[in-house]
């Protein structure tokens, strides 16, 4: 009989195992059921709708619905990835143009193009301007550094012959700026 009260009591603990991953399942799923989101708070409102407020100002109206085309072509896109999960992604390498490039009409790349000669032309002629500078002498004193360029002389954030900001000036040089460029006069 031996063999029997063996079995029975692998039975009987196999049973108390079972019914306790049972209440364990029950308790988890009643704990989840118990469980509510919470809803936004005054404050967290509040916050939300000045991100929002920003968000619109940003936008301007004329690229809102430009914004709005992008965001629908990206959902488009996105859904595409979901409906053919087989499908490979191309190496970059392999791509024949770049796929973030933004399409535009024909007017909007040929304002582009007159924007690059336009860019041009000025970096061609402030390099003329800054060939016509000389930075003569750097004086280094309790009151900040001043530079003495083509006899006249400038501090940090003057102006040099009204289109070069100065942005810093060392020992031997002077860093000027000129919108997005910047130039180094050197002694």
């Amino acid at each position: 009989m031996e063999p029997y009260a063996s079995a029975d009591s692998s039975n009987h603990t196999a049973m108390i195992l079972l019914g306790v991953c049972i209440l364990s399942m029950l308790g988890v799923y009643l704990f989840g059921l118990r469980q509510k989101p919470q809803e936004a708070s005054a404050e967290e409102i509040a916050i939300e709708v000045q991100v929002d407020t920003a968000l619109a100002k940003l936008v301007s109206v004329d690229r809102k619905a430009q914004a709005e085309k992008l965001f629908k072509d990206t959902e488009n896109m996105v859904q595409a990835f979901y409906e053919y999960p087989s499908k490979q992604q191309v190496a970059a390498g392999d791509l024949n143009k770049n796929p973030f490039y933004c399409f535009g009409t024909e007017a909007d790349n040929k304002d582009d193009d007159d924007k690059d000669k336009t860019r041009a032309q000025l970096e061609k002629e402030l390099r003329r301007k800054i060939t016509q500078l000389e930075l003569q002498s750097v004086l280094q004193s309790t009151g900040g550094a001043k530079c003495l360029i083509n006899g006249e002389i400038f501090a940090t954030g003057q102006k040099v012959i009204d289109t070069f900001n100065v942005r810093s000036i060392s020992s031997d040089s002077v860093v000027l700026t000129a919108g997005e460029h910047e130039f180094v006069l050197q002694m």
